[in-house]
């Protein structure tokens, strides 16, 4: 396929077999009916109904310049078009060209003089247009100059009008596509080009036209704050006869994206609104769940309160009464012990054994409800005057 494409595009330039001639600025192209013919329905119809380029088979053509009509060519032939630019970029002695053969890139040395100071813009299309394979392109990524950006973007342009003229849809959509890519290069708006651009559009293409028109608008009025506020651009806009189509569809065109944003403003207004307002009953819902919630919660709650204040109650009743018999046990045990101190030192006035006569060395036992002291020697029992419980 490669090879058959390959060879088909070398016939651009062999008029060995070329049976139709295209004149057009002082240049003339020896193609062949059968290629160019079946691309154009305008060209078939200009070679085989009853026209004079059908007797003659030559074709004058007056309507675009000699370089677009050679780029259409270029495309039917080749399924790309090329634009050749002078630039004085620091790269441009290098001869390089940029060619992008579906679906990637890659760079070939240009043919001839590898010094020539020209840089090529080789725009390859192969097949029928396939808008999703396409890889968007910015024209600044291989156009360093703004100028240089504008003339691109220029040529473009009348590439789609040539393609529209001689209903080539293939080299209109990708024509397009390339100025959708490149107009970014208008900003920041410079309005000599724009003015530019604008010209170039309405002045080649139809009034019905729907795509190429659309965009540009579309750039203004995207841009209308910045353009209606340069009281130079609108005079140059308004005072510019060929530009009487776009006065008409820009203010058209500002009047309608006016209504579409005060629209979107009341829509989104209203959306908001809607969305508080839900909110707000949403918000009162849950409230109101909290609220039955609260207060199942507290007459669950009140029997446990209740029952807390019984046991705080009886917490202190019982905290009481333990005190008191702590302080019970504390006399008692305080009085018990006196009272044996008391026996002790009546066990330790004995001097002698009242049975055995000894001295009284003696030691102690429990005795009924009260305590003895037993004589060491005849174990003989003294008792006490003071009685322990």
């Amino acid at each position: 396929m490669a090879a058959l494409a390959s060879n088909i595009g070398a016939l651009l330039h062999d008029p060995k077999y070329a049976d139709l001639e295209i004149r057009c600025g002082g240049k003339s192209f020896k193609v062949h009916r059968a290629i160019v013919c079946s691309r154009s329905k305008v060209l078939d119809r200009e070679c085989s109904g009853g026209f004079l380029e059908a007797d003659t088979r030559i074709v004058n053509h007056a309507v675009f310049d000699v370089d677009t009509l050679e780029r259409m060519l270029e495309f039917i032939y080749r399924g790309r078009y090329s634009i050749k630019l002078t630039s004085n970029a620091e790269d441009s002695s290098r001869g390089t060209r940029w060619c992008r053969f579906e679906p990637t890139w890659h760079i070939e040395q240009d043919e001839g003089n590898p010094n020539e100071p020209n840089i090529y813009h080789a725009i390859s299309f192969m097949g029928p247009f396939q808008s999703k394979s396409f890889e968007e392109l910015r024209l600044e990524d291989y156009v360093q100059d703004s100028s240089s950006s504008i003339d691109v973007l220029e040529q473009h342009v009348h590439v789609y009008a040539i393609a529209d003229y001689y209903e080539l849809p293939d080299l209109e959509a990708l024509a397009l596509q390339y100025f959708q890519a490149g107009k970014s290069s208008l900003l920041p708006i410079c309005n000599d080009q724009l003015i530019r651009i604008l010209e170039a559009i309405y002045s080649n293409t139809p009034v019905s036209d729907e795509c190429l028109r659309y965009e540009i608008l579309d750039f203004c009025i995207d841009e209308k704050k910045t353009l209606l506020k340069d009281g130079w651009f609108v005079q140059a806009v308004v005072d510019n006869p060929e530009l009487q189509d776009f006065t008409a569809e820009f203010m058209l065109g500002l009047t309608h994206r006016h209504q579409e944003d005060l629209e979107y403003e009341q829509k989104s207004h209203v959306e908001v609104v809607k969305t508080l307002q839900d909110d707000i009953q949403r918000l009162s819902q849950q409230l109101g769940s909290a609220q039955s919630e609260v207060t199942a919660a507290a007459e669950q709650l009140k029997p446990v309160e209740e029952n807390l204040a019984w046991y705080k109650a009886e917490t202190e009743r019982l905290s009481q009464h333990l005190q008191i018999s702590q302080a019970t046990v504390v006399a008692a045990q305080n009085s018990i012990g006196n009272k044996i101190a008391a026996q002790l030192a009546e066990f330790d006035a004995i001097r002698f054994c009242r049975h055995c006569g000894e001295d009284f060395e003696f030691y102690i036992e429990r005795y009924g409800g009260g305590y003895v002291a037993r004589c060491d020697d005849c174990t003989t029992r003294h008792f006490s005057k003071t009685e322990v419980p």
